[in-house]
């Protein structure tokens, strides 16, 4: 277990003083008696959703390594929809491409979420980039400006939220050219400070101007769960999402600092970690934790 402390995978330079821990990517371990034990069940529960970007880069090689990203884009892309359509807030979700005319100029977001009648529309963009470990363990100014203004990052991402948004007042498409419009960017990844002050400076400056024009939330795909959650009942998707913009510190928070109905769990409500716990009750049931070779 202290030569797996010390891999590649593991271990970093400079950074030896965070200590990440093993158990992220090796959670069950095999005592020298032959026992498997879990050291941290969280860990488990999480391995395959918080770790798969990276056994699948290891195992594709640099060679593949675009053809991987293109892959993973598309499939976050399509997990974003599904989200999206199975939130009862969220209206009428249509790809962009049937929303904008051919006409319509710059780059689209993924998804236009419909509110009512047309009069109201929220933009939504998924990047499937992580935020670097550097910027993660030390997210001083800089690190995180590269981060934002990197290719496919938020500030990509705003970006395209204002094109498409530019196309629909242009009346360049099937809605309202005077609907009000409000964005969101879903990022993979469990990362944190995606609506901080700093970071939107930092998105602001990648665009070199003082604000965009349109109005934008930033959530992990976790954020984007809660706030699905958060819709089911009572306000849309589009009120929600205006709502917390509008206020402070509201507007800077994290999307899962969103507060849920009375009677709604995050967890069991998870697809993916749901299919997780079921994978996990049947290992336990069938057995499959005891010592084998």
């Amino acid at each position: 277990f202290a030569e797996h402390a010390g891999a590649p995978g593991v271990s970093f330079p400079g950074l030896d003083g965070y200590g990440l821990s093993p158990t992220i990517n090796w959670p069950v371990l095999r005592r020298t008696d032959g026992e498997y034990v879990v050291p941290v069940m969280h860990d488990l529960v999480y391995r395959a959703a918080r770790s798969f970007r990276f056994d699948a880069m290891q195992a594709a090689g640099k060679a593949n390594h675009d053809l991987l990203q293109n892959v993973r884009g598309l499939a976050f892309e399509s997990f974003v929809g599904e989200v999206l359509r199975g939130t009862s807030g969220a209206g009428s979700v249509q790809h962009t491409d049937d929303v904008l005319h051919d006409t319509a100029l710059g780059k689209r977001c993924d998804w236009v979420c419909v509110d009512g009648s047309g009069g109201r529309a929220t933009l939504v963009e998924a990047k499937a980039g992580h935020l670097p470990l550097k910027a993660a363990v030390l997210p001083t100014p800089e690190h995180r400006r590269e981060y934002v203004a990197r290719e496919g990052g938020i500030a990509s991402a705003v970006a395209q939220l204002e094109d498409t948004a530019q196309a629909i007042r242009e009346g360049r498409s099937y809605l309202r050219p005077k609907a009000k419009l409000i964005g969101l960017v879903v990022i993979d990844g469990p990362q944190i400070m995606l609506n901080d002050e700093q970071t939107r400076e930092a998105v602001a400056a990648a665009l070199d101007k003082p604000l965009p024009s349109i109005s934008y939330q930033v959530a992990t795909s976790d954020g984007l769960v809660q706030l699905a959650l958060a819709a089911s009942t009572g306000d849309s998707m589009w009120e929600r999402l205006q709502t917390k913009h509008r206020n402070r510190p509201d507007r800077y928070a994290e999307m899962h600092s969103i507060k849920l109905p009375p009677g709604v769990s995050s967890i069991t409500a998870h697809p993916a970690l749901k299919a997780m716990a079921e994978e996990l009750r049947e290992i336990a049931w069938s057995g499959l934790a005891q010592p084998t070779d």
